[in-house]
């Protein structure tokens, strides 16, 4: 499988979206340090929208420098912010658990950054 992404659902609980108190603002600013912050991570572009916004990246393995696609989603629910994370391979077909660690490094990182 060269895809993993959150789902509230996911028996994983590192693998669920990360719902936070804090402002969509501050949220924003933390994914703006991922690249500075995390190896291999680079952005590749954001829309936003008046409840929502879309943030990508692409991040680079080490060894053989493969890229994978990764995609934020932020969506504005009530009083809190839902953060949604998908990452897929650009080539393969399986990517070793790749995926899921990029996923778990995200939200480990935002988790982090909100508190």
């Amino acid at each position: 499988m060269n895809f993993a992404a959150t789902d509230p659902a996911h028996p994983d609980p590192e693998l669920r979206p990360l719902v936070t108190g804090a402002p969509a603002a501050a949220v924003l600013a933390a994914l703006e340090e991922v690249p500075r912050s995390l190896r291999g991570w680079r952005a590749a572009g954001a829309e936003r929208g008046e409840d929502a916004a879309v943030v990508r990246f692409v991040r680079v393995t080490r060894w053989l420098r493969f890229r994978d696609d990764v995609v934020v989603e932020l969506r504005d629910e009530g009083e809190r912010r839902v953060v949604s994370v998908s990452s897929r391979s650009r080539v393969g077909k399986h990517d070793f658990g790749q995926n899921r660690r990029n996923v778990r490094e995200l939200l480990r990182f935002l988790a982090s950054r909100l508190g």
